[in-house]
Order: structure tokens, then C-alpha cells, then sequence
């Protein structure tokens, strides 16, 4: 029973990190094909140059929130 717990909790795991991936090339591709470094897309999105950073890496850490 443990061994199927943890063999379902390694697919979410393996699952999750895929759609990071996704994430991290496509804006990382956006963000070349502008001319734009991380410094720039973060200043432009009014966001720390480490928000940039790590999504570009598929860090998982990364808080996404809208302000007013």
C-alpha cells in the first residue's frame, strides 16, 4: 500500500514539474524573442528580477498575485 502511495505521489510530482517546464520555456522564449534580458521583463512587469528568474527556471516557490 505504501510503495502505491508513493509511486501516485511521484506521477503528481513528475506531473507538476512538466507544466513548470512549459512555463519556463515559453516565457524564457517570449522574453529572447522581445531582445528583452531578465532585468528588463521584470522592471516591465513591475516585479523583482528573482520573480523572473525563477520561473524562467521552473522553480515551484514562485507567488503570483495581482495588485491594485
Amino acid at each position: 500500500m505504501l510503495l502505491h502511495i508513493i509511486y501516485h505521489y511521484f506521477i503528481l510530482l513528475y506531473a507538476y514539474a512538466y507544466k513548470m517546464n512549459i512555463i519556463a520555456e515559453f516565457v524564457k522564449s517570449k522574453r529572447k524573442q522581445l531582445g528583452l534580458t531578465q532585468e528588463d521583463l521584470a522592471e516591465s512587469a513591475g516585479v523583482a528580477f528573482t520573480v523572473v528568474r525563477n520561473i524562467e527556471q521552473g522553480r515551484d516557490n514562485v507567488l503570483l498575485f495581482q495588485s491594485e
